[in-house]
């Protein structure tokens, strides 16, 4: 929790040095190494540091001086509540001054030496309460039992007083010691004569008086009423505070109010969240959603947003027009613009709470049209002229001109503006008349004007109104473009528009565009539209010398134009050309026209069926050691294969001459799982693709490398969605987009923004062309496609949690989900078009595991618990996309699908409709049966296999490949003796025959991956690589 004071922003900063020592003993920690906080110092304008917390834990890495809250100021001074856990834990008070750092007192609070455990080590962090000062005091809440007053200047004891605590739990195993919370962390109210805290340790809230520390009042946290959790507030009559109701409750023989209960008596404690006191009401988070609350009664007045709408839970905090969500792992902010507009109307100029209003005012876009505009215009310019602080009246001016704009009443702006642009408020005036003016191309004089103030310092960034930074000049250039427009004169504007599309400014990074641009183009086609015009660029064309791939200069001048594009698309569609370049003109042509053109016919968007080889001939055998298979792409004579070893990657060239290392590589990911980074790894030609949670890495055999630098904070899935020749994935938390790359050439195809709370899961799932994103809690769907330069969104009759948003499946237009209730899971089939999605319950005790393939979706039902559910065998459900009607297909009892039922298992898409299932036969042999799914589920085939024991094969197997010519199916059998395992390959025909069995064994740690490549099997088992294919 920063603290502002003074212009001094005081924050809280972990530091990384492990404090203290960590050792265990039989799994029971003896010590833990404490995390070091300290407090820092900062200018709030620049970010500079002024001073910090000195330590020595350099030197010294005994745990001293460990801040265990956030600050309180006042007065110029600066107290932080610090620890010591060397033998003993020590909770002290220090002061420092405020502009210097400089420490003016240290006073002893209290021991919390019942927190160590039997060793008589502290294991964790330290959390006391918050201080509350003023010029005289300083009081704070230590939450070891005991709530202590101090001088402010001197760090003189002024009270201590003592408060029950919760039971500490104490085990003989020397573990932990465990002691219950009852209250949440939140701050202490204070007035600065009355004081009122809630101890996370304490079996009440306390309110005492400053100056004595009288207590005034007690509010146990568990009564007739239900459990408090959280203190919101406290005045003369009483506290209000939340937890399974809202609640106050008065002091003395003042009458408590109590709201209907939020949530459930016995409901987790961390989940009712802290609500939050506004002007004139009440609000309270609920289980489901926050409540308004009528502030005379506590009767609920409606919702103001509910939980299952995508947003996050967590405690509710209010400023003006605003509602700020306090989320785990970040904060989610709700404003209303009319709220805040009506909140500025009853300020006056000597409101201290105006500053505050009008800096959030101008972070908001004034919407058009809202009926309080013309009054906060009206209001803004009278606050001007009777306020005394010039640099606020101008700041006011400046407000109320945008209101004015707003309301579409552009002469009262202009009289704002006109002498705003004579003085030293010129940049700003302009500015206004930039993101104000430009939309209506009206008032020309203006318009020049702002263009000349903002050409005086044309490479000066500024943030617009829609947040995006731009150079002045660049902000001058579209004005001029627009005070031609404004002129009337097409030819002078197209020359300008012209010119501002050849600037080399437009700082928004490839792919995205900024408004400006688009704005530009958008307006160059409109002209581009008129014959004379149209002959003016062809001129410009030709007169530009520039040829294929040309320069995004060049393209935004003239890609949307008739000649332009068809240039594009000739080259686009010429399948010898470079690649990347085309990769980058599918790219502009999206971003630059409103019907982007078919991709060509190489630029696949699902994947291929592989060919398997008609033999099973062994061609090569090598050892790699502890390295494992990640990838492998087909050369001339063999295969390529892409082998991880921790951080290093490393190319290996197998065929009939044996083994050729060709190149090492570090990832420079740090070790990094094997199993992680091979879902984020792509081998294609010879080319290999690296996508790590920061980098985007490509190598190649003869040692080219290239590493990009994604956007920091990235959000990239462990598994990001592969769709044929390209790989989709979200980007960064701060400004989300859907990208999607091509694998050989590493260039982006197109990427649109998209709105998601911060560190929500997501989920991709193909369908077609398209990519359908799925977002943790959010009952809606998003749609992005190639061919449609806007996504569509679509609502969801759930708001799916993680499980279930990776076992939907793409079905028809829409989705298939499976809700997991207590019970059983219900498959629910919804889409854009159906107004009432239909719900499927399964039978219950019953394991539910869903697939997809071409035609339909489907999915494996298994009993759990044989003889109690209600299926003794396990079943085959498939939904066609050409029927409405579920089919069903019973398969024997104990039967292995490896393709649906690997735990393992990470796409849930099978790229042909047919699956293989095996089981024993009466023999003691093992029986495939081919099922097909083309319409609805039926054997096509069974072979038996008489000399492979049923019994003897593993619980779990790997998934089977299934090829346009056959199958090749990996078998791994249970250890038949110590440390060594039977691994066999069968080669079954498109007939179920069975052509060629490979055979090999390894040890019982076996490590498994086959990839079929070209002609040929790749294969890893254990420590060794096979080539197999024909001889």
């Amino acid at each position: 929790v920063p603290i502002l004071e003074d212009g001094i922003l005081l924050v809280l900063q972990l530091e990384p040095i492990p404090l203290g020592r960590s050792e265990a003993h039989a799994r029971i920690d003896i010590r833990r190494f404490l995390p070091a906080r300290r407090l820092y110092a900062l200018d709030a304008q620049t970010g500079e540091m002024r001073w910090r917390v000195e330590t020595n834990w350099e030197g010294d890495k005994a745990p001293r001086n460990l801040a265990a809250a956030p600050p309180a100021a006042a007065a110029g001074r600066v107290f932080l509540p610090v620890y010591d856990a060397v033998g003993t834990l020590d909770l002290s008070l220090a002061a420092f001054d405020l502009k210097t750092g400089q420490p003016l007192w240290k006073s002893f609070a209290v021991t919390g030496q019942k927190e160590s455990n039997l060793f008589g080590n502290v294991l964790v962090e330290l959390a006391s309460g918050i201080p509350a000062a003023d010029a005289e005091a300083v009081i704070f809440c230590t939450n070891l039992g005991t709530i202590n007053a101090f001088h402010a200047s001197t760090g003189m004891a002024l009270w201590t007083r003592l408060y029950t605590r919760t039971p500490v739990r104490l085990f003989q195993t020397g573990k932990e010691a465990l002691r219950p919370e009852t209250f949440s962390h939140g701050p202490p109210a204070f007035d600065g004569k009355r004081f009122a805290c809630a101890p996370i340790d304490g079996l009440a809230a306390i309110a005492l008086e400053t100056k004595s520390g009288k207590i005034l009042a007690n509010w146990e946290v568990l009564d007739e009423a239900g459990t408090l959790r959280s203190l919101l507030g406290f005045g003369p009559l009483g506290a209000w505070f939340t937890g399974t109701r809202a609640c106050f409750l008065g002091t003395d023989d003042y009458p408590s109010i109590f709201s209907p209960a939020l949530h459930d008596l016995y409901s987790r404690p961390e989940q009712q969240h802290a609500g939050a006191l506004i002007r004139g009401g009440f609000l309270a988070p609920t289980a489901r959603a926050v409540e308004s609350l009528d502030p005379r009664d506590f009767r609920p007045l409606g919702k103001i947003l509910s939980w299952d709408l995508g947003v996050e839970s967590g405690p509710v905090q209010a400023a003006p027009g605003t509602i700020l969500i306090m989320r785990p792992t970040g904060v989610t902010a709700l404003r209303s613009p009319g709220t805040l507009l009506s909140t500025f109307l009853e300020e006056t100029s000597g409101s201290k709470n105006l500053i505050d209003i009008l800096a959030l005012l101008e972070q908001v876009p004034i919407v058009p049209g809202n009926q309080l505009t013309v009054s906060a215009a009206t209001h803004a310019e009278n606050l001007a002229r009777n306020t005394q602080n010039s640099f606020l009246a101008t700041r006011l001016a400046l407000f109320a001109s945008k209101a004015w704009l707003a309301a579409d009443k552009g002469n009262e702006s202009l009289r704002i503006l006109a002498p705003l642009l004579q003085g030293p408020w010129k940049d700003q005036a302009a500015l206004v008349i930039a993101d104000y003016l430009v939309p209506t191309a009206s008032n020309a004089p203006f318009l020049s004007q702002a263009k000349k103030i903002l050409g005086e310092n044309p490479k000066h960034l500024v943030k617009r109104s829609n947040g995006k930074k731009e150079s002045y000049g660049l902000i001058a250039a579209q004005l001029g473009a627009v005070s031609a427009h404004a002129s009337g004169n097409e030819n002078k504007e197209l020359n300008a528009l012209l010119e501002l599309l050849a600037r080399n400014d437009f700082i928004s990074s490839p792919p995205n565009s900024s408004e400006t641009e688009l704005w530009a183009v958008n307006r160059l086609e409109q002209l581009a539209s008129k014959p004379k015009h149209a002959a003016a660029i062809d001129i410009a064309v030709k007169e530009s010398g520039e040829s294929a791939p040309w320069s995004a200069s060049w393209v935004r001048r003239f890609g949307s134009t008739q000649k332009g594009r068809a240039e594009l698309e000739a080259f686009l569609l010429t399948p010898t050309n470079s690649r990347a370049d085309r990769i980058r003109i599918a790219r502009w042509l999206r971003k630059y026209t409103d019907q982007p053109p078919n991709l060509p016919p190489d630029f696949r968007m699902t994947p291929e069926v592989p060919r398997l080889p008609n033999s099973l001939h062994l061609i090569h055998k090598v050892a790699v050691d502890g390295n494992r298979l990640l990838a492998a792409s087909s050369t001339q004579n063999g295969v390529l294969a892409l082998l991880q070893d921790e951080e290093n990657v490393q190319f290996v060239e197998l065929g009939a001459e044996g083994a050729n290392p060709v190149f090492s590589k570090k990832t420079k990911v740090g070790k990094i799982a094997t199993s992680s980074l091979k879902r984020r790894v792509w081998l294609e030609n010879r080319t290999a693709t690296i996508l790590t949670p920061h980098h985007w890495m490509q190598l190649r055999p003869d040692g080219w490398q290239k590493t990009e630098l994604l956007p920091k904070n990235q959000a990239i899935p462990i598994q990001p969605l592969r769709m044929g020749d390209f790989l989709v994935f979200p980007t960064s938390e701060e400004n989300r987009s859907i990208e999607m790359r091509d694998i050989t050439t590493g260039e982006t195809l197109f990427s649109e923004p998209l709105e998601a709370t911060a560190n929500h899961f997501l989920h991709l799932i193909s369908k077609g062309n398209s990519v359908l994103v799925l977002e943790e809690k959010h009952p809606a769907v998003r749609t992005f496609s190639y061919s449609e330069t806007q996504p569509t969104s679509w609502p969801l009759p759930i708001a799916p949690l993680t499980y279930e948003m990776e076992s939907a499946l793409s079905w028809k237009e829409g989705l298939a989900i499976p809700r997991k209730g207590a019970r059983f899971t219900t498959l629910i089939f919804t889409g854009p078009a159906i107004k009432s999605p239909e719900g499927f319950p399964q039978p219950p005790l019953v394991g539910v595991q869903t697939f997809s393939a071409p035609g339909g979706v489907g999915w494996l039902i298994t009993p759990l618990l044989p003889g109690q559910s209600e299926i003794d065998n396990p079943r085959i459900l498939w939904r066609s996309e050409e029927s409405e009607d579920i089919e069903l297909l019973n398969i024997p009892a104990n039967s292995h699908v490896p393709q649906v039922d690997s735990f393992s298992r990470l796409d849930h898409h099978l790229e042909t409709p047919t699956v293989l299932s095996f089981a024993g036969d009466s023999s003691g042999g093992t029986i495939f049966r081919a099922i097909s799914l083309a319409s609805s589920p039926a054997f096509m085939w069974q072979s038996g296999v008489k000399d492979i024991a049923f019994a003897q094969l593993a619980a779990h197997q790997p998934k089977p490949l299934n090829g346009e010519n056959g199958w090749a199916v990996p078998l791994i059998e249970k250890p038949n003796v110590p440390n060594s395992v039977g691994v066999q390959i069968l080669l079954l025909d498109e007939a179920g025959t069975l052509v060629e069995r490979f055979r090999t064994s390894s040890s019982s740690q076996t490590h498994f991956e086959m990839l079929a490549v070209g002609k040929f099997l790749i294969l890893q088992v254990g420590p060794n690589l096979y080539l197999l294919g024909n001889e």
